[in-house]
């Protein structure tokens, strides 16, 4: 019983890490996306 118990607290734990890092990238996402879409136009200008 206390194998599933800490199976499941890790399960939980690792649910709560992945909302998080979730959550984190979600604040950051125009940030992420304006920055990709520089680099992609960097990229466009760079070919010949």
């Amino acid at each position: 019983v206390n194998e599933s118990v800490d199976a499941v607290g890790e399960a939980h734990v690792a649910t709560h890490a992945l909302v998080a890092s979730l959550w984190a990238s979600s604040l950051h996402q125009p940030v992420t996306q304006s920055t990709s879409a520089s680099a992609a136009n960097r990229r466009n200008t760079l070919r010949p």
